[in-house]
């Protein structure tokens, strides 16, 4: 696997494709997206960007001092609901 990695790096080397590149080219997308008035291509632009970016991924953190409210829901007949509710 290191030797694949490694490879991979000397390609994209030799490429000259690094994310400042990508990043730059989608930019250039964007704005000629813009330019002949096609919202879509400009999304497609913008999503390819935030994919690239890692930043299409959710993020998930554990608040300890805040923690997400829960809330349980049971489906029950009405006499059990009046009984409860007094």
């Amino acid at each position: 696997m290191k030797r694949v990695a490694e490879l991979q790096a000397e390609q994209a080397k030799l490429h000259a494709v690094t994310i400042e590149s990508l990043t730059a080219d989608l930019r250039e997308d964007r704005a000629l997206a813009y330019s002949v008035k096609n919202p879509s291509a400009a999304v497609s632009a913008v999503m390819g960007m935030a994919r690239l970016h890692g930043l299409d991924k959710q993020v998930l953190t554990a608040d300890l001092v805040n923690p997400p409210s829960l809330i349980n829901i049971a489906i029950i007949d009405s006499k059990t609901a009046k009984r409860l509710n007094g």
